[in-house]
């Protein structure tokens, strides 16, 4: 993976909240986007800081491309699982017609 510095740290926390508030956005749950926002409000200057200190966002860009990962995965297994119940119901309807 590459590495990532030299960055602007202030555009990154602001993309960060986008990214988090875009998957916190899946949960349809206002109440839950809110109390997030409210925690990234006060964990943000923690994160400038502590990114400013490492001037390197390597680890930080690699945990979100997991967290892209892992969302690519269950949409995989979701949509097999729809494929799957397509199949059987349309073998059922075709066994159901033989008999």
């Amino acid at each position: 993976m590459e590495k990532h510095s030299g960055v602007n740290y202030k555009a990154y926390i602001k993309k960060n909240d986008e990214f988090h508030k875009t998957i916190y956005t899946y949960a349809n749950s206002p109440l839950l986007i809110d109390l997030i926002q409210r925690l990234l409000a006060r964990v943000n200057p923690y994160i400038y800081l502590y990114a400013m200190y490492q001037r390197d966002l390597t680890d930080a860009m690699k945990c979100h491309y997991d967290i892209l990962s892992a969302f690519q995965m269950v949409t995989v297994k979701r949509q097999l699982r729809h494929c799957i119940a397509i199949s059987r119901e349309q073998s059922n309807g075709y066994c159901h017609s033989l008999s």
